[in-house]
């Protein structure tokens, strides 16, 4: 009677593991992500924040790699790297993917656009001689929010950095132009 007992409780608890369409459900579900406040992971890093911004970093790539993800627009993605900067302001690669894998085409709208607008203005501020940052940041003005004066504003201003192409002044007379402000 223990035995039966004992095996009716196991099989009870362990039919998750017997049910097949429960994991063909669960294969494609996104996964639920409960990420930490900036602040408590400042708090708790031991100076070791280099090394929890490279964490935050990879887990950012897992996450984008992940195709559960599409169906919540890597809505978390922004999040992941808001920690990883926060903790390492001069990560650069962390601003320079955001900016590629950021905006999304969720069919109806791109999403995460302001998202992707915050992270190169912090991007900006943090390594000021890099035009890849505003020439970014001057795409997402231009195509995703129809601000084509501030997208030629940062043009006009990685035209004049180190390193940048020699069309990016033209490119910023052509927004002006486009709202008339030339």
């Amino acid at each position: 009677a223990a035995f039966v007992a004992l095996w009716g409780i196991g099989t009870t608890l362990n039919w998750e593991a017997f049910d097949r369409g429960s994991e063909a459900r669960n294969r494609n579900r996104a996964p639920v992500v409960a990420l930490p406040r900036l602040e408590f992971v400042q708090a708790v890093s031991l100076g070791y924040r280099s090394v929890l911004s490279d964490w935050y970093y990879i887990l950012a790539l897992n996450h984008f790699g992940d195709p559960r993800n599409i169906q919540s627009a890597y809505g978390d993605l922004a999040n992941y790297l808001d920690l990883s900067v926060g903790l390492d302001p001069a990560f650069h690669s962390a601003y320079l993917f955001g900016a590629y894998a950021l905006p999304w085409n969720r069919g109806d709208k791109w999403v995460n656009v302001e998202a992707t607008v915050s992270l190169l203005l912090r991007g900006i501020q943090n390594f000021p001689n890099e035009w890849r940052f505003r020439f970014e940041l001057a795409y997402c003005y231009s195509a995703h929010l129809g601000r084509f004066k501030d997208a030629g504003d940062q043009l006009a201003a990685a035209a004049n950095l180190p390193g940048a192409p020699r069309y990016l002044a033209s490119a910023a007379t052509r927004m002006y132009t486009t709202t008339g402000d030339l």
